[in-house]
């Protein structure tokens, strides 16, 4: 599931639920992200999408690609980096006041002052699309582990059984979380999927 926009069945790579920003919408979103040097990432398939498209800037392993060879259809998330909360806010104040009726944008804090934008169509839900996935498979709640670090995750644990906080999530999460694993930089997700594997969780 990427963010609750989009559910690929990992073998096939086969999209089986999508909720993407209008073409129009991200079109001119990305001009003027570009227009005013904001650090920015389009995620699309396989690929990441970026106006420097050097790996490892975003994430370690993503496939990068020119912000140029982007086709503006079916974009799940467009992910904008800020250098401090009064950037990231003027950012969110223009999303907001252009496109407020087809967009969801959410300011999350990273570290060091770092702050990240997710932009999402406004249909975008982790609470709907993981309702999809145990519908289309069939699935028992309590069959879904869900792993979270932020607010917008609170909806993706009401529908779990299991729930998971990393160690760099929001206190409000760790609250209502079954079990805390290490942080992100502290490879936390492959330390859990390994304990659900061995059976310890």
């Amino acid at each position: 599931i990427r963010n609750g926009a989009e559910i690929v069945l990992p073998e096939s790579k086969k999209v089986i639920y999508g909720k993407y920003i209008k073409p129009q919408v991200s079109s001119k979103i990305i001009q003027d992200l570009i227009k005013e040097e904001y650090e920015f990432y389009v995620e699309k398939a396989d690929y990441t999408y970026s106006v420097e498209a050097k790996p490892g800037i975003h994430a370690p392993n993503e496939n990068y690609k020119d912000i140029k060879l982007l086709e503006a259809s079916d974009i799940p998330k467009i992910l904008i980096k800020a250098d401090s909360l009064t950037k990231a806010d003027k950012i969110k104040n223009y999303l907001i006041s252009n496109f407020n009726e087809q967009i969801s944008v959410k300011v999350n804090s990273l570290k060091d002052n770092i702050y990240a934008i997710d932009v999402n169509s406004i249909e975008v839900s982790k609470a709907t699309a993981i309702e999809f996935l145990i519908d289309y498979m069939n699935l028992d709640k309590y069959e879904i582990v869900a792993i979270g670090d932020n607010m917008n995750d609170i909806s993706l644990f009401e529908h779990a059984g299991y729930k998971i906080a990393m160690g760099n999530a929001v206190d409000e999460l760790k609250s209502i979380a079954d079990f805390v694993t290490d942080s992100v930089d502290e490879q936390g997700i492959i330390k859990v999927i390994d304990m659900i594997i061995d059976g310890i969780i």
